[in-house]
């Protein structure tokens, strides 16, 4: 099965944040990111952004690694 892929916009509904919150979880290591050949935008797997918002409801937060 192919992986999901979502554009920053998507990644950013799924967990109820702005796009900027997602560029700053891949600047802080929390969230990781690709590049699909032949585009230019970032994309962000599906399964860990799912896996990222239910850490964050069982937290009541998202939370950067380490803090």
């Amino acid at each position: 099965m192919a992986p999901e892929w979502l554009t920053s916009s998507e990644a950013a509904a799924r967990l109820g944040v702005k796009r900027a919150t997602i560029y700053a979880y891949v600047s802080r290591g929390v969230l990781g990111r690709t590049r699909l050949p032949s585009r230019r935008a970032s994309y962000f797997s599906a399964t860990e952004i799912d896996r990222l918002a239910e850490r964050s409801r069982s937290r009541g937060a998202v939370s950067p690694k380490g803090c």
